[in-house]
């Protein structure tokens, strides 16, 4: 909206300064070449603000959730002993090819905005006592198409790897 918005408004300044520069007395060719050179510096600022514009990111993010603050962010990712659930069971969770987390990935993909731009950047995973806190990071194309990187963070069942809870 705001792109078109912007667009509207510089066209109807380009007619509007044309308009004058036909109203000032000067030869034809003058005013032709003031014309084609406002006509350019029209498109040039069009240009450049439709890139600014679009690079901004999307105020509404790829995905809608509710964010809560991590008990420690300040702590590393890392793997830890298990009592209610064996290795095996989590590395299931896992692609062997990517790494990423095969239900948070499904759920996250369900939740954009454009689900074929996903592509998976990295996941770490932290076994707590009863649940798996995964981290899940990824590229993807918000309302404006462009790619930005999100990071999602999710509690997922220890045996079932089923996203119990998004925490970020």
């Amino acid at each position: 909206m705001i792109t078109f918005i912007f667009i509207v408004f510089i066209l109807i300044l380009t007619v509007f300064i044309n308009n004058g520069v036909r109203k000032v007395k000067r030869s034809a060719i003058e005013i032709e070449n003031s014309i084609t050179r406002i006509n350019f510096i029209s498109l040039l600022v069009l240009l450049v603000g439709i890139f600014f514009i679009n690079s901004m990111d999307d105020p509404d993010g790829n995905i809608e959730v509710e964010n809560v603050e991590i008990e420690n962010p300040s702590e590393n990712i890392e793997s830890e002993t298990v009592q209610d659930g064996s290795e095996k069971d989590i590395n299931k969770q896992f692609s062997p090819w990517d790494g990423s987390h095969f239900k948070l990935e499904e759920y996250v993909k369900n939740n954009m905005k454009n689900p074929d731009s996903y592509e998976h950047v990295s996941s770490e995973y932290k076994a707590r006592d009863n649940y798996l806190e995964v981290h899940l990071t990824y590229r993807g194309t918000n309302s404006y198409n462009a790619v930005v990187t999100e990071k999602v963070i999710a509690k997922c069942d220890l045996s079932t790897g089923n996203v119990l809870e998004i925490i970020r």
